[in-house]
């Protein structure tokens, strides 16, 4: 607490005496565009940070989330994340998962009344979607694409969620940093460098892309990932 209180004092000790607020923008500066890379790589750091040291690596129930898995896959599938599943489903050129279904599921008048289910103690998995006999994702597919297939082809190994949430994480702060920057650029004449420079990591933590790193968890993927292409289109 003391060094970040002392790096704090003599920041706001720099600002102040090199008169920063003053200083405008010019994207042709190489010493400026310099410092906006070490600020961005600073703020692209903090989720691989947070995911290795934050998260209880030694804990049994977080360490299927942190290593990457051969392919076959060896567990049941309802085991695994439904990303995984589903990127297993396309290496096997189907849509639908590979889950079992109960098949008392099939007899029920009408298989998605949950007090029906509960009635007659069926099984069903939850959060996916049921249509014909066989169980569905109704996630996005771009974190499959984008990275679950380039991960597998480059390395023979199914990405851990760990690994996904970095990735995702990384690219959405370059995204929204750069949006920042090009969004300035076009209807700012004259950009306040100090201002910018505070912004860009200001930017990430509204975004929330920090918060997601609380928990290694599938449902923060499809956030991630709609940050990341709302930012690039």
């Amino acid at each position: 607490r003391f060094l970040v209180v002392y790096l704090l004092f003599f920041l706001f000790a720099g600002i102040k005496e090199g008169k920063a607020w003053r200083i405008v923008y010019s994207p042709k500066s190489r010493l400026q565009n310099t410092l906006l890379a070490v600020i961005l790589a600073f703020c692209c750091f903090i989720p691989v940070v947070t995911a290795h040291y934050y998260h209880d690596i030694s804990n049994e129930d977080v360490t299927p989330f942190l290593e990457d898995m051969d392919y076959p896959l060896t567990d049941d599938i309802e085991n695994y994340n439904i990303y995984e599943q589903q990127f297993d489903a396309f290496l096997k050129g189907q849509l639908y998962l590979d889950i079992p279904v109960d098949t008392n599921l099939l007899s029920l008048e009408n298989p998605y009344d949950k007090t029906e289910r509960a009635a007659a103690g069926v099984l069903y998995a939850w959060d996916h979607a049921f249509y014909h006999g066989k169980y569905y994702s109704y996630y996005g597919t771009a974190p499959i694409l984008v990275f679950y297939y380039p991960y597998f082809f480059l390395t023979g190994k199914v990405p851990s969620l760990l690994h996904a949430m970095e990735f995702f994480s990384i690219m959405s702060i370059l995204a929204v940093s750069l949006l920042l920057r090009e969004i300035l650029l076009k209807f700012v004449r004259r950009i306040n460098y100090l201002l910018l420079c505070l912004g860009l990591p200001a930017l990430c933590f509204t975004t929330l892309i920090y918060a997601t790193q609380a928990q290694i968890s599938f449902y923060v993927m499809p956030y991630l990932s709609e940050i990341l292409f709302a930012a690039l289109f």
